[in-house]
């Protein structure tokens, strides 16, 4: 489990997860009903992304939020 303080190591760590797993920004996209372009932006942390969203896209990735 991996111990993260802010939405930018979390951001960080789909943007890995999406790497590790081959896919591009918009083959995640596809998975989860989004556009590419939302996926760059959360990657890139244009805005500060809605926790519905880093939630749907970490789902799809397969990884877990859990707040202790």
């Amino acid at each position: 489990m991996t111990c993260v303080r802010s939405v930018n190591q979390i951001v960080a760590l789909i943007k890995q997860a999406r790497i590790d797993r081959g896919l591009t920004q918009s083959e995640l996209a596809s998975m989860v009903g989004m556009g590419q372009k939302k996926i760059a932006i959360l990657e890139t942390m244009a805005v500060v992304p809605r926790v519905d969203i880093l939630l749907i896209i970490m789902s799809a990735l397969e990884l877990t939020l859990s707040i202790e």
